[in-house]
């Protein structure tokens, strides 16, 4: 049932363009304006350009799979991902105050336990989020 789901899944209109769109979006546009940002603040260091372009490309080919592959799997990863960034990172950072400030602990203990209550915190979130809405990618 749910790869039906899956199957029937409605691309937003900006990749039904065309591949046209897919290049103009993810690679003329960031290189045009990292390109700007380059030259106006006058940064011309070779090593954060090489390190855009690899992490660019990166961006490339994931958007590229995520649009070709309609994966189950992927999805539930992706949403378990969201889960993790978007209400782990908040209940890291509280958690590491709490444990750091009010009750005490030095840095080096209370830092792993916050990041892995975060992780699993946000995991579930996000597993459960995603399990309602089917795994359907988000747009």
């Amino acid at each position: 049932m749910r790869l039906l789901i899956m199957g029937r899944f409605v691309k937003p209109g900006w990749w039904r363009w065309g591949v046209w769109s897919y290049w103009l979006i993810l690679i003329v546009l960031p290189a045009v304006i990292a390109g700007l940002i380059l030259f106006f603040s006058r940064f011309y260091n070779l090593f954060e350009l090489v390190k855009y372009f690899i992490v660019t490309f990166f961006f490339i080919g994931s958007a590229y799979y995520l649009r070709k592959v309609y994966s189950l799997r992927v999805w539930k990863g992706i949403w378990v991902m969201l889960g993790i960034g978007l209400a782990g990172f908040p209940t890291a950072v509280a958690s590491a105050i709490i444990l750091i400030k009010y009750l005490g602990l030095p840095w080096f203990i209370s830092l792993p336990i916050s990041f892995i209550m975060a992780i699993i915190i946000g995991g579930y979130i996000g597993s459960y989020i995603g399990r309602r809405r089917g795994y359907i990618p988000l747009g």
